[in-house]
């Protein structure tokens, strides 16, 4: 057995063998974290993430797809630098005059390792992690204004709950003058009406306290969900990036094709942080006037539902202070903005459809972009024999169809483009062949030069003071060609005569400028100019 075939099938073997997973290994991200003492974080079954945590485990991920991207470039350049070294190599055995086995297996090895580089360090995986580590920075800087830290948390839930116990006292101080002003009939005296005047300044004060207390309780909701609305973002993300890994990896039906192309290769040698306070942040003061007298037991309860209301209103300032410069309204919009965007890599042809004239020989290509190589590229239809498609092999990116002179029969072929993916993508060139100015127009053509003959039979005209008569016009033998038998008087003129001048005299006849309108109208005229040859009867008549 040779020594070179035996190196072919362990190249197949090594193809088929060598390829990289594509997906980014994770410590098996889980429903919590804890950071190690390295500040890693370590991913394991538990209760859903702190928004501390799930910061953590964001910038673990973005860290190793950083450290993936930066390995993927290493050995990127490795294999670059060993194939040079291969390539010099070959290069010295040749001029040494080594053996051919020799200088074959080495450059079979050189495509193999060029084959397996193309396979396993796919720029595009660059880019998937690109897209990846964007959307992770997407979705920390979503949660950010939410990481309000330990000590202003607490400070929010103490001033929440003060709030909450002011609202209480109001409302039973409220409560007790209210009682005190029920048991007065008509209130009319100053010390009365005053008293009715706080109990409005009052419950607007409860209306303003509720707003103040809704949207801190909401804040403190959305801070709490922040960790598990984040760690279910980076879970996404992490989903799709390893989607987009695996798009990259060639299909094992596609290894047959990977081998056929390693003589090529042998050869040969990529929310928002502000926010608008969702309460006014100043309570308006509404005065009382004292009262001068108060009835027994009204002006003491006035005075406690005052001084209660102020203490309210004191609580409600620090609870909006607490909560200055924090929006929660927008953290869930802006982590469903961050997407993995930028990764599908769809199979495209440019362009999609080429055309050519029956009997004129050309070559047009296609440039094939996107999905997984190898391509192949192949005639869903029959094709003729005039037409055939010239491609170098499926790390090739442009193809060519190439139509001979022969004959054809005019119509719409396609061609199919398919990648190595998985499920496999395809694409079609549509390649349309046309009839050629023979086969569409010969009859019409031929009809035309008949009619237009008759019409120049026994003409005579007056060119340059020089009379000419058509004694016969017939179309030629290939009906390409309208042949006139002139003769002209005198025999031999002063002024020879232009064939381009008698032409234009004879089209613009009137027994002929009727047939001349309708070719101009069809854009035949000029065509037909060039149709029209003469023999003349006197060989001194034209130029």
């Amino acid at each position: 057995m040779r020594k070179f075939p035996l190196t072919m099938i362990v190249a197949a073997l090594m193809l088929a063998g060598c390829a990289a997973n594509p997906v980014v290994q994770l410590n098996a991200p889980g429903l919590s974290v804890k950071p190690q003492k390295d500040g890693i974080p370590d991913p394991h079954p538990g209760q859903p993430m702190t928004l501390s945590e799930a910061r953590a485990f964001a910038l673990y991920v973005r860290a190793t797809y950083r450290e993936e991207q930066r390995s993927q470039v290493e050995q990127s350049q490795m294999l670059n630098s060993g194939l040079l070294l291969l390539g010099a190599s070959v290069i010295g055995l040749a001029a040494g005059g080594a053996n051919t086995n020799i200088i074959l297996g080495t450059s079979l090895s050189g495509g193999t390792l060029y084959a397996l580089g193309t396979i396993n360090l796919d720029k595009r995986r660059l880019l998937v992690l690109s897209a990846g580590i964007k959307a992770l920075d997407c979705a920390d800087a979503a949660v950010l204004p939410l990481d309000v830290g330990t000590a202003r948390r607490e400070s929010l839930v103490v001033a929440t709950r003060k709030v909450r116990d002011a609202i209480a006292t109001v409302r039973d101080d409220r409560a007790a003058l209210q009682a005190e002003l029920d048991k007065i009939k008509n209130p009319s005296k100053p010390e009365e009406l005053a008293a009715q005047a706080a109990l409005v300044n009052t419950d607007r004060a409860l209306e303003e306290a509720s707003k103040s207390l809704r949207a801190a309780e909401s804040l403190s909701s959305a801070i709490d969900d922040a960790g598990k609305r984040l760690q279910q973002t980076v879970l996404e993300i992490t989903q799709k990036v390893d989607a987009a890994m695996l798009d990259t990896l060639v299909d094992i039906s596609a290894i047959p094709q990977l081998v056929a192309s390693l003589g090529g290769f042998a050869s040969a040698f990529a929310p928002g942080a502000g926010i608008d306070k969702f309460i006014a942040t100043g309570l308006s003061k509404y005065a009382v006037d004292s009262a001068k007298a108060a009835a027994p037991g009204l002006g003491e309860k006035m005075a406690i539902l005052k001084a209660s209301t102020e203490e309210l209103r004191r609580q409600v300032d620090q609870l909006i202070d607490s909560m200055a410069g924090v929006d929660s309204s927008k953290v869930v919009k802006a982590l469903q903005d961050c997407d993995v965007i930028g990764v599908a890599f769809p199979l495209t042809v440019t362009p999609a459809a080429l055309e050519f004239t029956v009997k004129v020989a050309a070559s047009k290509g296609f440039v094939i972009a996107g999905g997984t190589k190898p391509y192949t590229v192949r005639a869903l239809d029959a094709f003729p024999e005039a037409l055939s498609i010239a491609f170098d092999g499926g790390f090739a990116d442009a193809a060519q169809i190439k139509l001979s002179a022969a004959d054809a029969t005019a119509g719409s072929y396609q061609v199919v483009i398919g990648d190595s993916s998985n499920p496999k993508r395809t694409q079609q060139v549509t390649v349309q062949l046309k009839a050629g100015a023979t086969q569409s127009s010969a009859a019409s053509q031929a009809s035309t030069l008949d009619d237009l003959g008759k019409a120049l039979t026994d003409l005579t005209v007056k060119s340059q003071d020089v009379t000419l008569k058509v004694a016969k016009a017939t179309p030629s033998s290939d009906k390409t060609k309208l042949e006139l038998n002139v003769s002209c008087a005198p025999a031999t003129p002063t002024t020879k005569l232009k064939a381009d001048d008698v032409r234009k005299a004879l089209l613009n006849s009137e027994k002929v400028k009727p047939l001349s309108d309708q070719l101009k109208e069809k854009k035949l005229l000029d065509d037909t100019y060039s149709q029209i040859v003469f023999k003349p009867q006197n060989p001194n008549c034209f130029n």
